[in-house]
């Protein structure tokens, strides 16, 4: 079966948000050390946040270039991630910086799941990763 172009479209957006967001992770680490003083009133060490960053970013890219492939398990893994990381940027937000998550932070994110998660439960997604 044809691969829809929902999927293509969103598998491409997915790889390419990622890695863009991967190079800005990284391009903060590699400024980090001059940096290090402010994060002193937090109990939260940078280095694993940017790490934790940079490793969900790169699962996200698994995950666009499995459901290119058509991969049942590339939908579940973008699925699971995001949702992960929504939650664990709601806590991070309000516990160990002391801020409650803004709407204007969580509404583009929460849309594009909503969206992304659309496209990849309709019958002819699904009927393209069950496929035999």
């Amino acid at each position: 079966m044809k691969r829809p172009l929902s999927l293509s479209i969103l598998g491409w957006f997915i790889i390419i948000f990622n890695a863009f967001g991967m190079l800005c992770a990284a391009y903060i680490v590699h400024g980090m050390p001059l940096e290090m003083d402010d994060w002193s009133w937090t109990s939260l060490d940078p280095w694993k946040l940017a790490g934790l960053g940079i490793l969900c970013e790169l699962v996200l890219i698994l995950a666009g270039s499995a459901i290119l492939r058509g991969r049942f398990w590339g939908r579940s893994l973008y699925v699971g991630v995001t949702i992960l990381d929504l939650v664990f940027g709601v806590i991070i937000q309000r516990f160990f910086f002391g801020l409650y998550p803004s709407l204007l932070t969580l509404a583009p994110k929460i849309a594009i799941f909503a969206v992304a998660s659309f496209i990849l439960f309709r019958p002819a997604a699904r009927s393209y990763f069950h496929r035999s």
